[in-house]
This record gives C-alpha cells, structure tokens and sequence, in this order.
C-alpha cells in the first residue's frame, strides 16, 4: 500500500478539492479539502449511522446526505501543525478498509473504530511532558518497536509494557524483564528512581539509551513521529487501541510542540541485572526505609553490560 502524505494533502487546492484513494480500492475514502478549505477526509456509501462519534479538539467530523441518496461522513482537520499524524489517521483508514469483499456499512463500523483510538491522541492533555518525560517515552517506545517488535508477536509486545505504571518493570514478560532508562550523551551515570525498578529474584536487564539533543531542522527522533511510526507497524485495531491508552495514560497527545525536541541515538546499551549487580534490594534494607533511589555509574558496571 502506498502511504499518503502531507505532500499529497498540499496537491489538493482551494475548496471541496478530492481526490479518492486509489482506483482499485474497495470503498469510496477520498481526502482533499472540504468547503472550507480544511485538510480532510470523506467516506462516501450506503451505511446507516449506527455509532456516537463526535468531533474532538482536533478534528471536527459531519454526517450528511449526498444528491445521489449516499450518506457521507467527513473528518477535518482543525490544526494544520498536526497534518503528519492526520495522514497516519488515513492510512489506518485505508488499510482497515482495504478488504475487497467489504460492505459499506462494515467499512463504516471499520473507520469508526480507528477515529475511537486516534481519537484518544488527536485530544487536548491536561499540560506536556516535560523534556525528561519526552526522553524517558522514547527510550520506552523505542525499546518496544525496534526490540520486541522483532522478539515477538506485536501482541505480546505491547502487553508485555507497563507504561505509566511506574510501580511494575517497563517491561516484562515470561520470565524476563526489562528497565529502560534515556539518558543524555555522555552522561556517566544513571538514575533509578525506586528499588523495584532493578529489584527481583530473577535475572533481568537495564538497557540504556543515550540521545543527543539536536537542532529543530535535523532529521532525528522526535515522539510525534516515533508513535506514528510505532503504531504504523501494528497490524490490529485492538492493538493500536490498546497502545494508544496507554499512551493517553502516559499523558501523551499530539502536539506540534513535542517536534520541537528533535534527538540522534548515539548509544544503546544492556546490562545483565543477577544477584551480584550492584543495586538496593528490598531484602537488604531496613524496613523503615520506605522508598529509596540511587544514581549507577555506567564505568562501574561495564562488566556487566552484554
């Protein structure tokens, strides 16, 4: 399938200019821009509308009646800052749509539950990550889709990432586990933030990335498209949706503010956590002590790094 993308939108002129999405595809999806001009998205059949789905800050979406007695539901976009992932929105659109036996009102139901979990990105959150939140999402997601992605079944991945529940592993499943801490390059140490973070009777590993902040105009990692990325190669729905909570949990939401933390991965490297790493065990502490945290040196572990 060929990806659409903002040039493709720009192509598109003036008022209620579409052009569909490709000859041979199986429903009538068009993008262009409606009669105001907007950026957006038509689907065009024979459906009944039999879902509550309603406009969000980002996107404002109708239902109307065409001349010709189809129905037409139309997604707009209300900030052109967000015109990327507003093409991953139409790509999702077009790949959940791309069965050839599909009816009208299946391809309905279909773009319904995609704009359900986009919806939850194309949102307004309650305040931004801060720059070290934004690092610490990278590592995180980063980890998930060039690691695990490649390790196991997309499925498994994503269930396998606590996200923003802080009081579990970043990652775990059967019986391995994983911290994933971001750092800035050239950093010596590493801060963990809780003994439960590097605490457990079973062997696990600390994967550290390092990232050098860049000039807004480098073409690095910025976490705007490193979630389209991450969520283009999720095949399922479900998935996508079950990604996109955690995310929102995250307190992540596009923003064309987060493009401006632009970063080159310089390093990434894995430490073998067993009983001889030098880490605060829950074991070995006073029970008075609550809630501990400790800063590594990464020289003084390098006999442990794989």
């Amino acid at each position: 399938m060929t990806m659409i993308t903002e040039y493709d939108f720009n192509l598109a002129s003036g008022i209620n200019s579409w052009k569909r999405v490709g000859d041979t595809h199986p429903v009538n999806l068009y993008y262009g821009k409606d009669d105001k001009g907007r950026n957006a998205i038509e689907f065009k059949g024979n459906f009944i509308v039999n879902h509550k789905i309603h406009s969000s800050v980002v996107i404002d979406i109708v239902h109307y009646k065409n001349t010709d007695g189809t129905k037409s539901i139309e997604f707009s976009l209300l900030d052109n800052k967000l015109l990327h992932p507003f093409c991953d929105f139409l790509n999702s659109l077009v790949d959940a749509t791309s069965q050839s036996s599909l009816s009208n009102q299946d391809a309905y139901h279909a773009i319904c539950e995609v704009y359900f979990f986009m919806q939850k990105m194309f949102r307004t959150s309650s305040g931004f990550l801060t720059e070290a939140e934004i690092k610490g999402l990278i590592g995180e997601l980063l980890f998930l889709s060039e690691h695990l992605f490649k390790k196991m079944s997309v499925s498994k991945a994503i269930s396998s990432w606590s996200g923003a529940e802080k009081t579990r592993k970043d990652f775990a499943f059967d019986k391995e586990w994983f911290e994933v801490k971001t750092i800035d390059f050239g950093k010596e140490t590493v801060h963990i933030s809780s003994i439960e973070q590097l605490d457990s009777p079973v062997a696990g590993s600390l994967v550290v990335f390092q990232l050098e902040r860049m000039a807004e105009e480098y073409k690095g990692i910025t976490l705007n498209n490193l979630v389209s990325s991450v969520l283009n190669q999720i095949p399922s729905i479900n998935d996508k949706d079950i990604l996109a909570s955690k995310l929102k949990d995250y307190n992540y939401a596009f923003h064309p503010n987060y493009d401006e933390f632009v970063y080159e991965l310089r390093a990434t490297d894995e430490y073998m956590i067993d009983a001889n790493f030098p880490r605060i065990s829950r074991s070995n502490i006073p029970s008075a002590i609550a809630k501990a945290s400790f800063d590594l040196i990464l020289a003084e572990i390098l006999p442990y790094k794989k």
